[in-house]
């Protein structure tokens, strides 16, 4: 994801090779959001693919679903990438937080498929709306730091999509597919 394509060169030391090329930070910007969200809708149609095989389900509108798609999955790209600009250093627990919980939910869902992928498609719901008051109350409570307001639309963002998938199980599920693409 975004997040990970831009921290990861920290690491290696190749960052300073990105820093010192003759491109503009738009530009910078625009390439790692860009291919983070082309990944994301690619891993995003491969799940929505998959989970067909588990779950039953018709899609009613192509165009919207793929609308969705592409402009949640370039929104938390870009989040994603402001998210490590702003909150570097804690980042790598977010990260290892995230990853332990998709391994739990990835076993459980080959134990029980039917089962597992409707309660994880709930709870992805669930997740949204409490972390989009939890961001919305950081953004409102914190001392205002620069791009804090970053932070209030993506709380603003969480809870809009956490309640429109909390109305149907079947928004939930659409919900997680299309958000395990994008944190994938």
């Amino acid at each position: 994801n975004a997040s990970f394509g831009i921290y990861f060169p920290k690491f290696t030391g190749t960052i300073y090779e990105l820093l010192s090329a003759p491109v503009s930070t738009l530009e910078i910007v625009i390439s790692y959001v860009g291919a983070a969200a082309t990944k994301s809708v690619v891993i995003g149609l491969v799940i929505l693919a998959t989970a067909n095989f588990f779950v039953p389900y018709q899609v009613q509108n192509w165009p919207a679903m793929l609308y969705f798609l592409v402009l949640t999955s370039v929104s938390f790209c870009l989040f994603g990438f402001i998210t490590v600009a702003l909150f570097a250093e804690t980042i790598n627990a977010t990260i290892e937080d995230r990853g332990n919980d998709n391994i739990a939910a990835g076993i459980m869902t080959f134990v029980w498929p039917d089962i597992t992928l409707y309660v994880v498609s709930i709870l992805v719901a669930w997740f949204l709306i409490v972390f989009g008051i939890m961001h919305l109350a950081g953004a409102l409570a914190s001392p205002k730091v620069p791009w804090w307001w970053t932070q209030l639309l993506l709380g603003i963002a969480d809870l809009v999509l956490g309640v429109w998938a909390v109305r149907s199980w079947e928004r939930s599920l659409l919900t997680m597919v299309t958000l395990v693409g994008v944190w994938a």
